[in-house]
């Protein structure tokens, strides 16, 4: 689940005149991803076929246009009677359409001899011939291919990918045929080019399209989708912490869920998928903070008030903060392991001395808050340690520049090599901001509803909408900065978002899973 499924190089070389046959099979399969452009064989430019086929086919439709207007039935178009009168007397009209315009005459059944001349003539001329005997499908699937086919003399070269779990049976298909299968790993192609298919279970989907928003893993890093699960259901129910809205949410989610699958509307049913748990979630921290339908005093708090607790509240969302930075910083050297990338991520700054330096700051931080002072002095010597080994790096970087500007840029770079994850540590104090926010708009909510307590159906009406519109507004407010929260703080420290998409072949056009 926390990696992309296991990709093979299929090889496949077939006879010219079986190309379209072969395409037609892999497509049909539903398990072949083919290369984007050329890597075997030399290229075949066959765009004067695909402009021959584009001219026949629209001399086709002219053709079959002018047949079906040329005459007009027995029983024509327009008919005009006066008062009672039955005459079947008719006008006579027709007409025609085509890349210059539309004709349109009357008294005749037959277009005028100018019409004729300017139409009929051109459209008349020989179709253009093709090479080869296919229709339509096929042309079409053979012009979108071409880019990707290589050919060997009179050998041409089907180069693509094929997931691990289908390649049993198109082994089975392929065993009298010249092909092979390459892993990924031994292809002699670099990871970048490998396309990434996902075996999530089905309750990641809605999260899987919402980490689409950021990027496509590459093919040897962990799939982020999993923790972008846990981070945005906790963080979302913190900052839209209400038990009666969050229970109003997760029932929508249901009846979602239920519709788009008995709809057959996949879009709605992974949006589904992400509105059950954030609703019980937000349900939960109302419980914990004791909040219901905007209201504080329903339910008493299992947890704490955030009102009343700020400065408490503000160490947990920072204490999040690093946890996520971290846990990031960790993913990353992980992926640049499986990637092979340690000499790229040495000397960044969300690299070994980054993930030092964090932890040294955290220690900073965490022995100040606790007193003590062997995890400060512990923290402060990480810190010092990572500093001093970036000003040596960037000193050597620009070890041919004037030694001022080299001492200038190196403080540049600690400066920004600092203040990057400062910066970051405090964004997550936004997780109190929203949550202070709601909790205010809230509280707003109820001072008006209190003001019309003696208009029971108008303070009822102020009390539904004002909830609903919190639901609707607020929740989208709230779900747009928990993503931007994991995009910019989390996912830049492990996800490249460089890969591409197992998109397997079909005929007319790729979809994409």
């Amino acid at each position: 689940m926390l990696f992309p499924q296991r990709m093979l190089r299929l090889v496949w070389f077939v006879p010219e005149d079986r190309l379209v046959p072969s395409l037609e099979f892999l497509a049909d399969s539903g398990a072949f991803h083919l290369s984007r452009r050329c890597l075997l064989g030399s290229s075949r430019d066959i765009s004067a076929w695909q402009q021959a086929f584009d001219d026949r086919q629209q001399r086709t439709r002219e053709r079959t246009r002018l047949q079906l207007l040329d005459r007009l039935p027995e029983q024509t178009l327009l008919h005009y009677g006066l008062g009672e009168s039955t005459d079947a007397s008719v006008l006579q009209a027709g007409v025609l359409t085509g890349e210059d315009g539309m004709f349109l005459w009357a008294g005749s059944d037959t277009p005028p001899d100018a019409v004729v001349a300017h139409l009929y003539d051109k459209i008349g001329a020989p179709l253009p011939d093709l090479p080869l005997d296919l229709d339509d499908s096929q042309w079409r699937l053979l012009f979108d291919t071409a880019a990707s086919i290589g050919y060997i003399e009179s050998w041409a070269v089907i180069d693509g990918w094929v997931p691990d779990s289908e390649v049993a049976s198109l082994r089975g298909a392929l065993k009298d045929e010249p092909a092979c299968f390459v892993p990924a790993e031994t292809s002699g192609l670099g990871m970048e080019r490998v396309p990434v298919k996902f075996s999530r279970p089905a309750f990641l989907d809605g999260f899987g399209t919402l980490m689409g928003a950021f990027g496509v893993t590459g093919y040897r890093e962990l799939d982020p989708s999993p923790f972008l699960a846990i981070g945005f259901i906790m963080i979302f129910g913190m900052m839209f912490a209400d038990l009666g809205q969050g229970a109003v949410m997760f029932l929508a989610g249901l009846w979602l869920r239920g519709w788009s699958l008995h709809t057959d509307r996949d879009a709605w049913h992974r949006f589904s998928q992400v509105l059950i748990p954030i609703g019980l979630s937000a349900a939960l921290f109302g419980i914990l903070f004791g909040s219901c339908f905007s209201r504080d005093d329903l339910i008493g708090a299992l947890w704490f008030r955030p009102m009343q607790q700020m400065l408490f509240y503000i160490g947990i969302s920072l204490l999040i903060g690093m946890i996520t930075i971290s846990f990031g910083l960790i993913l990353g050297l992980f992926n640049a392991w499986r990637m092979g990338r340690w000499r790229q991520v040495l000397w960044h700054h969300f690299g070994p001395l980054g993930l030092i330096f964090y932890l040294g700051l955290g220690g900073v931080g965490g022995g100040l808050v606790i007193a003590h002072e062997d995890l400060v002095m512990a923290g402060g010597v990480c810190c010092a340690i990572s500093m001093a080994m970036v000003s040596v790096h960037q000193m050597y970087i620009m070890r041919g520049s004037r030694l001022f500007m080299r001492i200038f840029i190196t403080m540049l770079e600690l400066y920004d090599f600092i203040l990057r994850f400062v910066i970051q540590t405090a964004s997550f104090v936004r997780v109190v901001a929203f949550t202070v926010a709601h909790l205010a708009l809230s509280e707003m909510l109820m001072m008006l509803t209190d003001s019309l307590g003696g208009h029971p159906w108008a303070a009822w009406s102020v009390f539904i909408v004002g909830n609903g519109l919190i639901i609707v507004v607020e929740g989208a407010l709230v779900a747009i900065q928990v993503l931007r929260l994991h995009f910019f703080e989390f996912f830049t420290k492990f996800v490249t978002g460089e890969g591409q998409l197992f998109r397997p072949l079909t005929r007319g056009r790729e979809r994409p899973i």
